[in-house]
């Protein structure tokens, strides 16, 4: 596995039940991130946060964020706010601009997989993935310190699992450990060595989609080491989704 460009650590955010836990780094919750959606010229960038809609549903839907000063910001975010998939685990957030004292990146939407994409490269099991998000017990104090994980595509999404909010879909799976605090997490794709035909030019890192908990659950997780990874294109359904588009206008309204 290549080293890894630092922005891809910062791209991670985390989630708390409220705003105390999250001030004094309370070792409960999840991660998320921050995705931008960039319009044509001239380029105006609508900006959302992402991650479970279980974690959503568990109530943890306060954002701590990391500052240029080394430390961090708490953004309050109603639990109403949240959009979620109507199958998917996934629940996205329409939010203000991170402001230039937040070190923040966000993952571009035109870096998305898409279902073309997996076809185009040929995508498939082997393939390098990692895994930015939360290492509870050594997350960081004063400001967050994500983690990076490393694994591997198993499976594409073929047959249909029941994903944590009791919704039989499909997802990636993918052999990398992913543990409680990593729910959320963005997972990325990428290959720096074309090999076949098909895969002619490099690519990525693309992010393959959102890390929604551990497969098989239960005593035997531990044995399969086995993340299920929500796809990238279900994170496009909810933002380009009606519901999306009118609690954007609601918020811009408030902030003109």
């Amino acid at each position: 596995m290549p080293r890894i460009e630092d922005e891809y650590l910062e791209c991670a955010i985390y989630m708390y039940e409220t705003k105390s836990d999250a001030e004094d780094s309370k070792d409960e919750g999840a991660t998320g991130f921050i995705v931008g959606a960039e319009s044509p010229p001239p380029i105006k960038v609508s900006y959302y946060a992402v991650t479970n809609t279980h974690v959503i549903r568990d109530g943890f839907t306060v954002i701590r964020v990391n500052t240029r000063e080394g430390g961090h910001d708490v953004i309050e975010v109603p639990r109403d706010s949240w959009i979620s998939h109507p199958l998917d685990d996934v629940s996205v957030c329409p939010i203000e601009p991170m402001l230039a004292r937040h070190k923040s990146r966000y993952v571009r939407t035109a870096s998305f997989l898409s279902e073309g994409l997996v076809n185009n490269y040929d995508i498939g099991p082997g393939d390098e993935v990692f895994m930015v998000g939360r290492f509870m017990g050594l997350q960081g104090t004063l400001t967050n310190l994500p983690i990076a994980r490393f694994g591997a595509i198993s499976m594409l999404p073929r047959e249909e699992i029941e994903n944590p909010i009791g919704n039989r879909t499909k997802h990636f799976l993918v052999e990398v450990r992913s543990i409680s605090g990593f729910s959320g997490s963005p997972v990325f794709v990428y290959d720096t060595v074309p090999h076949n035909s098909k895969r002619a030019t490099t690519f990525g890192p693309t992010l393959l989609g959102v890390d929604c908990g551990h497969f098989p659950s239960g005593s035997s997780m531990i044995k399969g080491g086995i993340a299920p990874v929500v796809p990238a294109w279900r994170i496009s359904e909810v933002i380009r989704s009606a519901e999306i588009t009118e609690a954007r206008k609601k918020m811009e309204g408030k902030n003109p």
